[in-house]
């Protein structure tokens, strides 16, 4: 009984993959373009902020991340190459994790890595899973590989 019951509801959640898929592209897209909005509005006080945590080349990781995490955002809430935009995003991540976040602790209220950690699951997740099928990738590339 309780076999067919887990199997039951495996096939009836199973139709959702995308959907959820599709809102867990669109909060990192969020997360990101609104942490890129700020680093783009003042890039110097950005970079000033990393130099004083000896991040070496402040202004050039400062621009690079920024734009990443912008382009990012879009192919992100757009399902465009979702797995290779991940792997930037995950750098992004591990290194925000490390060289940032760590000496705080896990809670976020102490600008620890609780926020940062819980975005590299989520990327993790995409970088395994794909975008889904409600995403650009799906339309473009279902009809030439055949599937359905």
């Amino acid at each position: 009984m309780f076999r067919s019951l887990y199997e039951k509801s495996a096939i009836f959640f199973k139709r959702f993959d995308s959907v959820v898929l599709f809102f867990l592209r669109a909060i990192l897209a969020w997360g990101f373009f609104n942490v890129s909005i700020v680093k783009w509005e003042d890039m110097g006080a950005f970079a000033e902020w990393l130099a004083t945590m000896d991040i070496p080349m402040p202004l050039l990781i400062s621009y690079l991340t920024a734009t990443i995490e912008i382009f990012g955002a879009i192919l992100l809430v757009t399902g465009v190459l979702v797995r290779l935009t991940t792997l930037p995003l995950i750098v992004i991540m591990i290194g925000a994790i490390f060289f940032i976040h760590l000496e705080n602790g896990f809670a976020c209220s102490n600008n620890g890595v609780e926020i940062p950690l819980y975005y590299l699951i989520m990327l993790l997740v995409l970088l395994t899973q794909g975008g889904g099928k409600w995403s650009l990738e799906y339309l473009i590339f279902k009809k030439s590989d055949g599937s359905k």
